[in-house]
């Protein structure tokens, strides 16, 4: 099985929360960071990020927050 870990930092001016809320929620994240996702971040959620990249994908299992 393969696997991938990622880890990216940034320092963002806002409240942990607001940030939380701006990463999980579809119509937010596709104002900043993607083109598409297929749906919200949420324990157990599998979903498709499209990135801004033409053909950039990748299938992401949410395993903890």
């Amino acid at each position: 099985m393969n696997t991938c870990d990622a880890k990216a930092e940034m320092l963002i001016r806002s409240s942990a929360q607001r940030c939380f809320d701006a990463f999980v929620n579809p119509d937010t994240i596709v104002k900043f960071w993607l083109a598409k996702t297929s749906g919200p971040l949420r324990q157990g959620a599998t979903v498709t990020w499209h990135f801004m990249v033409p053909g950039a994908e990748h299938t992401v299992t949410v395993t903890a927050f």
